[in-house]
């Protein structure tokens, strides 16, 4: 990954030299979507020579692959495309310490802690920040009380979907979703509110993902499999919702769900199923060792009418964890696996039992094959025995796409 600085009136007689043959030799060699905006940044001439070469090359689709932030005392990003890990880069990270930061979606970060708290938004690649008073949040029933005790710098925090971008139009743009993993309600609210609409569900619930698809808030409960939507087009500040549930038949419970869109616009139900491993003799800790995934078959009222499983993903790549899920189209990218899931472990819902962990232990990551049913390590931690990595996995994000399409 290279490392670049905007150009001043010094510079600018070597940079303004460069032309359009040579510039495209340079961004041909370049292979992350983030070298690609650093390039651009450079002046206008370059930025002019970045979108000519992506408009002629059409080698960056409008949705990027995502990249990997690994929390710590660095700013660690892991490139997919090269497999290796890059220090001291020059991103805007916060202090993963008692607060946690996840990404939400569009390349933010975000963070919440409590009822009637506030969600502090970042950008590490532009800087940006945005606060938002999240008053009036009603929780549900906890479908997991063992997770109260956990002591104040592993308390679980809540899963953050965005749809928008909270640094345009005065940050009255966008929508946010706000849920526990161990609880059954969910609270929404757009920029610019100052109450939160609590959704509610059946306390039996426990919702571990949600996503904006076609205009309205779908969620998934990990312990039924059940998927419900709540129309939030005419939703005020402060309103109750009640949650439609879309399917009637009970699946087996999982590990985690997610819900992700699909590069052709279907919506998908993906499973994740963790076993027990034992570790030295002594510990166990969960890893994932399966994936089921079901495409939703909608009739005219919205209502799932089928859940299909797939036995192959074709050209498709997802990407599930902590953050929000996402999918790509694999032959854009030549390092991408096709008909895989690329996934992080899920530390929102770290236990109490991970405190006791040996410090080689890793994180739960992978690539799974879903046609073959195997699973490729995904190896982007730096061998180190601080908790910080243990405890606090990488989160998929975002580049920006400025400069790129």
């Amino acid at each position: 990954m290279i490392k670049c600085r905007r150009v001043t009136s010094s510079d600018s007689k070597w940079a303004v030299s460069l032309t359009v043959d040579v510039a495209f030799v340079i961004l041909d060699k370049l292979l992350e979507p983030i070298d690609h905006v650093h390039f651009a940044a450079i002046c206008k001439l370059w930025h002019s020579f970045a979108e000519h070469y992506n408009r002629t090359t059409r080698r960056w689709p409008k949705l990027l692959p995502p990249m990997l932030i690994l929390p710590g005392d660095q700013d660690l990003i892991y490139s997919l495309s090269e497999g290796k890990v890059y220090h001291k880069i020059s991103l805007a990270m916060p202090r993963f310490n008692f607060r946690r930061y996840y990404a939400c979606g569009n390349g933010w970060l975000a963070s919440m802690h409590g009822p009637n708290s506030t969600i502090h938004f970042l950008n590490p690649f532009t800087r940006a920040t945005h606060v938002l008073r999240c008053r009036g949040w009603r929780f549900g029933r906890s479908t997991e009380p063992k997770q109260a005790r956990m002591s104040p710098e592993l308390e679980q925090a809540p899963k953050l979907i965005l749809f928008g971008d909270p640094s345009v139009n005065g940050g009255n743009s966008f929508m946010v979703v706000a849920f526990y993993t161990t609880d059954s309600t969910l609270g929404f609210i757009r920029g610019g509110q100052s109450f939160c609409s609590s959704i509610e569900t059946m306390e039996q619930y426990a919702i571990t993902d949600a996503i904006f698809y076609k205009g309205q808030v779908y969620a998934v409960d990990k312990n039924l499999g059940r998927i419900m939507s709540f129309d939030v087009k005419t939703c005020t500040s402060g309103d109750s919702l009640k949650a439609k549930i879309l399917n009637t038949t009970y699946m087996r419970s999982s590990s985690q769900s997610y819900l992700v869109e699909s590069t052709k616009g279907e919506l998908l139900h993906v499973r994740r199923f963790l076993k027990v491993q034992r570790e030295w003799d002594q510990l166990t800790m969960p890893v994932t060792f399966t994936f089921k995934v079901y495409k939703m078959v909608f009739d005219d009222n919205g209502y799932v009418v089928q859940q299909v499983e797939l036995k192959t993903l074709g050209d498709e790549t997802l990407f599930v964890g902590d953050s929000q899920s996402m999918s790509i189209s694999a032959s854009r990218f030549s390092w991408c696996q096709p008909n895989s899931i690329y996934y992080t472990s899920d530390s929102i819902t770290v236990e109490d039992d991970y405190r006791n962990f040996n410090s080689c232990c890793q994180c739960d990551m992978g690539i799974f094959n879903l046609e073959e049913g195997t699973t490729t390590p995904l190896q982007c931690y730096p061998q180190h025995s601080s908790e910080e990595y243990r405890l606090k996995p990488a989160t998929w994000i975002l580049p920006p796409i400025n400069g790129l399409c």
